[in-house]
């Protein structure tokens, strides 16, 4: 499976769910009504069925101070305007909520946004969103964003995906999203992204709706070129003119080879680290059985009065408790911050190689700009001159026109995006240096700390056995 396959691939259908809005500036509430007819969602209602309009007297519950703003070509300037956004922003994933029954069942996540305004104020916001919500936006963002490196998500889950972990986790990894889009100068203020955290369900929906009609037509003339570019593919490599692997072809393939050998070698550390935490976890409870051995024998002991073995069996089995207690909590702290921030690695690895195929697509849209061309100027070439063609061949002669200047533009865009793949490649090198730093200098600290509380356990259960 390709990346991006696995980028955009669901492996079960998830419904669409409906999210709430509400914004506050500060620590005021604001409220905003559209003059429009305001559209009211029950929490249980399907959503093939369509959101009816409210009277005045209508309970709005948690729509009540959705936005005021329709969507629109301009949703993300009215937005900015609106508020005085200065673009830069924060994110919390919070309050994961299992919702549904049977098949229905989902988990819904509540995202907060703070945003810093051009006065030096902010604004808070929070909406409602699923998992499939996340996934539609990190597509938007893949297919409008060629040749930049997308953050990715946490996996889709069919077994266990409802256990308290994997919720915790995902969430973490949802959060760890969002904050990489922040940071990034191209996708912040992305359309769909203000809209993903801004809009209300109306205008979510409407958004999706834009782009699943987008995808139908990508779809068609995907499927299209696919035909078209086997048949005319010889004729471009037979014209002399380009070649079909560049020099800027081959880095791409380079990019994309270091980024799964790479991925090769932290999944093994991920797997091996898993293992650990595991066997850490075991090793705790053999601990803890151990310790509750020593305090049963300590007690027969001293109903024998022999009272330093049962004093010193107490004390060894109060020291296995606290070494036991020390060992899962050590199990928690490196699934946090270092089991998990290398999977999340290992996931971006991926997203290394989808940049390459987002960077590829531009590639065959050029390609097929030059088959085009190609077949267009070989008609013209058969017409051009002959008696009674004339008509023909200016008709030909045009499309050829059309055909140059198309490669000209697709060409330019190869460029663009090549060019930007490799500055995000540049920007990925950098931030994984930092980062990995970062997460193996937290996981050696840790492992000194629970050494140093071992060893401190262990001196004190000492200390009170050599007292007796």
């Amino acid at each position: 499976m390709s990346a991006q396959d696995n980028l955009i691939s669901n492996p079960f259908d998830e419904d669409e769910g409906l999210s709430d809005v509400t914004l506050s500036q500060g620590n005021k509430q604001i409220e905003t009504k559209s003059p429009e007819p305001t559209l009211v969602y029950s929490e249980n209602t399907p959503s093939s069925v369509p959101p009816q309009e409210a009277s005045p007297s209508s309970p709005q519950g948690d729509y009540e101070n959705r936005l005021a703003i329709p969507y629109t070509s301009n949703f993300v300037s009215d937005v900015q305007s609106r508020f005085g956004l200065n673009g830069k922003y924060q994110v919390t994933v919070t309050d994961p909520e299992k919702k549904g029954e049977g098949m229905n069942t989902f988990v819904s996540y509540k995202v907060n946004t703070t945003f810093e305004t051009v006065h030096g104020g902010i604004h808070h916001a929070s909406v409602v969103r699923r998992f499939s919500e996340f996934d539609w936006l990190q597509v938007q963002l893949f297919t409008k964003f060629p040749g930049v490196l997308i953050p990715p998500i946490p996996e889709k889950q069919i077994v266990g995906r409802f256990s308290a972990e994997l919720i915790n986790e995902r969430r973490r990894g949802l959060e760890n999203f969002l904050n990489r889009i922040a940071q990034h100068s191209e996708l912040h203020f992305a359309e769909d992204v203000i809209i993903f955290l801004l809009g209300d369900d109306t205008q979510l929906v409407a958004a999706k709706v834009v782009a699943k009609q987008d995808k139908s037509k990508d779809s068609t003339a995907a499927n299209n070129f696919f035909n078209f570019f086997k048949s005319s593919i010889d004729s471009i490599s037979n014209s002399g003119k380009e070649k079909l692997r560049t020099t800027d072809d081959l880095a791409c393939d380079q990019i994309a080879d270091y980024a799964t050998e790479l991925g090769n070698h932290l999944k093994a550390i991920h797997s091996d680290s898993k293992n650990l935490i595991d066997i850490h976890r075991g090793v705790a409870t053999n601990w803890f059985d151990f310790g509750l051995a020593c305090t049963s024998l300590g007690k027969y002991a001293g109903s024998c009065k022999e009272n330093v073995i049962s004093h010193a069996m107490a004390y060894l089995g109060s020291g296995a408790d606290h070494v036991s207690v020390l060992l899962n909590k050590k199990a928690d702290q490196e699934n946090t911050v270092f089991r998990e921030p290398i999977k999340e690695w290992v996931r971006i690895t991926e997203a290394v190689k989808a940049m390459v195929e987002g960077r590829n697509r531009v590639l065959q849209n050029y390609q097929r700009a030059q088959a085009t061309l190609v077949s267009r100027q070989q008609k013209y070439g058969q017409v051009r001159g002959l008696y009674g063609k004339e008509d023909k061949a200016a008709q030909l002669e045009k499309s050829v026109q059309e055909s140059e200047e198309e490669v000209a533009e697709r060409k330019a865009e190869l460029t663009k995006v090549t060019q930007k793949t490799n500055v995000e490649y540049e920007k990925f090198q950098i931030e994984k240096e930092k980062e990995l730093k970062h997460v193996i200098l937290d996981y050696v600290r840790l492992q000194i700390e629970h050494s140093k509380k071992v060893q401190s356990a262990w001196e004190n259960v000492l200390r009170e056995v050599e007292k007796l």
